[in-house]
């Protein structure tokens, strides 16, 4: 899935939650909305991924040390 999507399901998740409407009959605004905070998370998700990565790198290198 690549980011484009992960951001639309979740604007799609965030509008059923918030709302109790799918994301396109929320007005423009909301709409605005509702797609910022997807972005938001879908960074810090990004990143989470990507330190749990340099984590496992780092992990790796110390044990394979010796």
């Amino acid at each position: 899935m690549d980011y484009k999507d992960w951001i639309a399901n979740r604007a799609d998740e965030l509008a059923l939650e918030k709302y109790g409407k799918d994301f396109y009959d929320l007005s423009g605004e909301l709409q605005v909305e509702v797609y910022n905070q997807a972005m938001e998370e879908y960074k810090d998700h990004y990143a989470d991924m990507i330190d749990a990565a340099y984590d496992r790198a780092v992990e790796a290198r110390l044990f394979h040390k010796g």
